[in-house]
């Protein structure tokens, strides 16, 4: 059995900019090619990760809001997904081993 893995975002980030965030769409992760060399050192099972495939297992095209809100408010009750004043936190305590789910909620923090 391996170790528990866990998320934890927390940004200092004004009400207003935060307000633009929630509304950015999420992009797909081949536009950001920065996962591919930390990937390249890593061991892992299954199909080779690949900038032509990453897309495939991903969630984009939506809003932040609603990307957070189906996360939040879905199967995933170890969420936490608050702003108060001036900070955003995400906090995920069960979130994953898997790279491939490292990669799609990178996707998140990588907006345009």
């Amino acid at each position: 059995m391996s170790e528990p893995s866990q998320l934890f975002v927390q940004i200092q980030i004004s009400k207003s900019a935060f307000d633009q965030f929630l509304l950015h769409k999420v992009v797909p992760p081949s536009q950001f090619r920065d996962w591919e060399d930390w990937l390249s050192m890593a061991e892992y099972y299954g199909s080779k990760i690949s900038n032509e495939t990453v897309d495939t297992f991903s969630r984009w095209g939506f809003t932040v809001d609603s990307w957070l809100r189906d996360w939040t408010e879905g199967k995933h009750s170890s969420v936490i997904n608050q702003y108060d004043e001036q900070t955003w936190t995400l906090a995920v305590t069960d979130f994953s081993e898997n790279y491939r789910e490292f990669i799609a909620k990178q996707e998140l923090v990588s907006t345009n």
